[in-house]
């Protein structure tokens, strides 16, 4: 498919339905997760109809009979992770009404203005690429036999491992015209000095303009933040490309969930697209996962993608990709059912109102 600058303004008529225009949206959340509390009042300033499900109690029988008995490289943690996505997609795959479902990890953060104009504007173009303009239809980001994953939140797509080099200097316009893709106008997109350095890097490189997004087949995507998948999808994930269980020692298999499916986007056949920059980002504060494993909850861990952000992070008081996000509790409402209304008007005029931070 040839690159293609969509105007992406063009296709939006209406804001997103509550299921931001999938069968549901799914979120992966333990019962004492204390990330909970922010993403549900993120969701009801957004109006996104939120499904969190109840989480087996995992024990340590789960966490030993994944592992593999004579050597194992996954840490506790990595494997809850595993272990509730899999929960979380063999729940999809039991409603057999519904063909599609977005599945976000409780630790994300997103922009107030997601309905109203983010997703609007990313599923016309989707729909764009797919050519599946029939906009009226039962499919909001085009016929899902056309593809099997939506990379929406994650923390990178970087066509290649992190430590071969990001963006200008090692990324050329030319590897961007390789792939199907197109660009479209999103007013909420940061300006370039505002982003993560990383993404920022990239887009510089493949000559996208400022105030752009970039939706294009999947290269090398980290992260499971945020992603939409299709019931056949999820079915082959269940059966084949994440299995219970590490793969034994001296065999080639994933050793993380996000790997997993990295692998399945690459060679495992899945039909994978990324939006850059992504809509949905990991936030900075405390984690059930990260305090399953004793070594990371005595310290404060970063997986490098965040630690190369997290200065900026810090300076714009928003988290990395995101310009008017719930992490620093500005637009929280509380029990305040008045603000509650004042916060949804903001969402649904497609505007910012925030008296601190940066966000351009």
């Amino acid at each position: 498919m040839p690159s293609t600058l969509h105007n992406g303004l063009a296709g939006l008529k209406k804001p997103a339905n509550a299921t931001l225009g999938f069968g549901a949206v799914l979120a992966i959340s333990g019962e004492n997760s204390p990330r909970r509390e922010g993403l549900l009042q993120a969701a009801n300033v957004s109006e996104i109809d939120l499904t969190i499900l109840k989480q087996p109690r995992w024990t340590d029988k789960d966490v030993s009979d994944f592992r593999d008995p004579d050597e194992s490289s996954i840490s506790k943690g990595s494997i809850l992770a595993w272990l509730a996505h899999r929960h979380a997609l063999s729940w999809f795959v039991e409603q057999t009404s519904l063909e599609t479902v977005l599945i976000l990890e409780d630790d994300v953060d997103f922009d107030a203005r997601l309905r109203s104009t983010q997703i609007p504007l990313a599923a016309a173009t989707f729909r764009s690429i797919f050519q599946d303009y029939d906009v009226d239809d039962r499919y909001y980001y085009g016929d899902p036999s056309r593809w099997d994953l939506l990379y929406l939140g994650h923390c990178g797509d970087y066509w290649k491992p992190v430590s071969q080099g990001i963006g200008v200097g090692h990324h050329l316009p030319r590897d961007l015209a390789g792939v199907p893709h197109a660009i479209f106008e999103d007013p909420t997109v940061l300006p370039r000095y505002y982003m993560h350095p990383y993404t920022a890097s990239l887009l510089t490189a493949f000559g996208v303009p400022d105030r752009r997004r970039l939706a294009h087949a999947s290269k090398f995507p980290l992260c499971t933040f945020g992603y939409a998948v299709t019931r056949p999808a999820a079915k082959r994930i269940l059966d084949e490309l994440a299995l219970p269980h590490e793969p034994k020692a001296g065999e080639d298999g994933p050793r993380a969930f996000d790997v997993a499916i990295l692998h399945g986007c690459n060679s495992g056949g899945l039909h994978c697209w990324t939006l850059t920059p992504e809509l949905f980002h990991h936030m900075e504060g405390d984690s059930l996962i990260a305090n399953a494993d004793p070594a990371l909850a005595s310290q404060i861990y970063r997986p490098p993608v965040d630690a190369a952000g997290l200065d900026q992070v810090m300076a714009r008081n928003e988290t990395s990709n995101i310009g008017c996000g719930f992490w620093n509790k500005e637009l929280w409402w509380g029990d305040d059912h008045g603000r509650l209304e004042w916060l949804r008007d903001m969402a649904r005029s497609g505007e910012c109102w925030k008296e601190t931070g940066l966000r351009g």
